[in-house]
């Protein structure tokens, strides 16, 4: 029996929201994973992307399984996915956002909100831009854009709380794009 998406097996609202196991999120597998494709499809574009979001959303529907009270699952599950695949985009943009400027070689300044965008000079490697930074700043900068580390992770790492993480961060995004836009600009 096939069951358009959005809709319960049962239409009966007395029906208690299900608690997945293992094998209920196994049987949304098989049923829904093509769904769940179509879905990261809109919003990752690449198809090995979207297989590859497809298995995280199982693993971690399994790692998580009994957490959650589902009413209706297609539904239900179309919002995790959703939010799973904002979470890759979003992460995936951090890196470009700081590193923009560093990572584009021919531009002019052009500041953009948030975004610094350089056209028309060729910009210093990571590291010299990193140079300019202070110790600390700098520990931060790589470990949370570079290796991709939680504020708790580098706070642990590197003994400091995660408060003053966070400032170091913050101030170090911002030498980098005054670093960058004075190289731009014919400074050194």
């Amino acid at each position: 029996m096939r069951i358009p998406f959005g809709k319960t097996e049962s239409s009966s609202p007395s029906q208690e929201p299900a608690v997945p196991d293992a094998a209920t999120v196994e049987s949304w597998f098989l049923r829904y994973s093509h769904t769940i494709f179509l879905v990261c499809r809109k919003y990752l574009k690449d198809e090995e992307e979207c297989r590859d979001a497809v298995m995280d959303i199982f693993h971690k529907l399994l790692a998580e399984a009994g957490k959650h009270r589902v009413s209706n699952v297609p539904a239900w599950l179309h919002a995790v996915t959703k939010n799973h695949c904002l979470m890759r985009l979003r992460k995936a943009s951090r890196l470009k956002m700081i590193f923009r400027p560093l990572l584009e070689k021919d531009a002019a300044v052009v500041e953009n909100g948030d975004f610094l965008n350089l056209t028309g000079r060729e910009l210093p490697d990571c590291e010299t831009l990193l140079a300019g930074l202070d110790g600390e700043q700098r520990s931060c900068v790589e470990l949370f854009y570079l290796k991709r580390k939680s504020y708790r992770e580098i706070a642990a790492i590197l003994a400091i709380p995660v408060p003053q993480v966070k400032s170091s961060i913050q101030n170090g995004r911002r030498k980098l794009k005054i670093s960058a836009a004075r190289f731009a600009g014919g400074e050194k």
